[in-house]
Formats: C-alpha cells, sequence, structure tokens
C-alpha cells in the first residue's frame, strides 16, 4: 500500500488514523525513522511532515518499506459553467445591485426554493488575482453567480435578476438539496455500520455532496478506494460516488 499525506509524531508515536469502533486506540505507522526525515517541522511537541510511504498494511499497524517527500500537485478544477461564459464587459449588468447585500438576497431566494440544487461563484480571472491580499469575496466582476435548479428555470432566473445585478447562469438540475441531504444521512448510516466489510478502515471520514458536479465525496482511508465507491454508490441507487483516500493500493 501507498500512504499519500501529511504526518506527525507525539509523544513517540506515529499512526495514519485513530480507529471508530472495532478497537480502541490507533494503527501505528512501524519503521518510520523520523531523524531521517530532515523536511519534518517542529509545532509545539509535535513532529509534522508531509510524506509518501511505501509499506505493508495489516489490521493493526502499517509496516513502512520506503519513505519519499510528498509535494501535493493535484489541483481540483472548477467544474465547467452550464452556461455560455459573459465577456468581461458584460459581467456587470446592474452596477447599483451588485453589493453583497445583493449576491446574499439572491442566494437567500434560490435556497429557499423546494427545486433549489445548488449554487457557487464561478471565477473568471486568473487564480494569482483570487490569492492577493484583501481579496476576501467574490466581486460581480470576478465572474458568474451560477445556479441549479430541478424545475421552472426562467422563474428562477427573473427573481434572481431582480434581487441581483451581475452575470448569472441558471442551469437544470437533477437532485435537490432535500434529496442531496438524505443521501448524505444515508451514506453516513451506510459507511458506519457495513463499510469496513467493503474496503474502509475503522476510521474517521468525511463526506459531502457536490451540488455543482452532483455527486458525493467521501474522504475516507480504503484497502480499495474504488472498490468501497463502486459498492456505496449501488447503495445509493446509482448516485456518482468519488473516494479520497490517502491509501492507494500499489
Amino acid at each position: 500500500m501507498r500512504f499519500q499525506g501529511s504526518l506527525q509524531q507525539h509523544r513517540g508515536d506515529t499512526s495514519i488514523c485513530e480507529r471508530l469502533r472495532s478497537a480502541p486506540g490507533t494503527i501505528p505507522v512501524v519503521g518510520l525513522n523520523w531523524e531521517r526525515v530532515p523536511w519534518a517541522q517542529q509545532r509545539g511537541d509535535r513532529t509534522i511532515a508531509e510524506l509518501e510511504l511505501d509499506g505493508r498494511l495489516e489490521r493493526d499497524r502499517f509496516t513502512v518499506s520506503a519513505v519519499r517527500r510528498w509535494r501535493p500537485t493535484a489541483v481540483e478544477h472548477e467544474p465547467p459553467l452550464p452556461c455560455p461564459e459573459p465577456a468581461p464587459h458584460a459581467r456587470v449588468l446592474d452596477p447599483s445591485r451588485v453589493s453583497p447585500e445583493h449576491s446574499r438576497a439572491a442566494v437567500e431566494y434560490a435556497e429557499s426554493q423546494p427545486d433549489f440544487v445548488a449554487v457557487w461563484a464561478h471565477w473568471m480571472i486568473p487564480e494569482a488575482l483570487r490569492q492577493q491580499p484583501g481579496k476576501n469575496q467574490f466581486e460581480a466582476e470576478d465572474g458568474v453567480l451560477a445556479f441549479k435548479f430541478s424545475d421552472r428555470l426562467e422563474t428562477h432566473r427573473a427573481e434572481i435578476q431582480k434581487r441581483y445585478g451581475g452575470a448569472v447562469c441558471v442551469a437544470r438540475g437533477s437532485i435537490q438539496r432535500s434529496v442531496q441531504e438524505a443521501i448524505s444521512r444515508r451514506a453516513a448510516l451506510l459507511l458506519q455500520r457495513e463499510g469496513t466489510r467493503h474496503g474502509r478502515l475503522d476510521c474517521s471520514f468525511s463526506l459531502v455532496f457536490d451540488g455543482r458536479r452532483e455527486r458525493l465525496e467521501v474522504g475516507a482511508l480504503a484497502w480499495d478506494p474504488a472498490r468501497l465507491g463502486t459498492w456505496l454508490s449501488r447503495e445509493l441507487s446509482g448516485v456518482p460516488v468519488d473516494v479520497r483516500s490517502a491509501l492507494t493500493p500499489l
């Protein structure tokens, strides 16, 4: 197995996770010599490093056979805007209605609708500009406020444009927010009760339903992330599932 992620040593112990139910304690890392990790950082009484470890995973330990520095390179790209992108000069349609209060009113309207699916800010400016000091919120000049509903698109577009004077995209989605929440609750129960039989380690996990892509994203350590995702998707009647695991088979 290969582990890629951040690990820490605390009071002489290093583990890849804390167990949830099957046994108290942790899954310790065996054979990792922190003195041979020169890029590690000291933070209080903890030693922390980004590591790529090859080794053998057993139910009660992860035994290291090779150690390398891990440099995360994956960049999550925004999904394509489900509408034509406006030209820069067309991002502000009414300058008198583009304040944060106006965009908040549009979002509050959308989220109050029974057929609401998702809302997000679709950025159209370079990442470098987004990271500038003081750039802490989306503005109309930065891109498009995007919405998904399962029905009544023209009605929602008109109501949103009454409240917000920036460029908007109103597109059709399938899985309404209330259904997304039910799917997430069902997925959490399945992972807790049956997940270890389908490859999940008995460690903490996270999940979030991405309404933009209409798929469930699970963060969990797994013996076989693909197998776990396939099983969970089948149990959720075909809802797409992405499992992100710091552990992957070699």
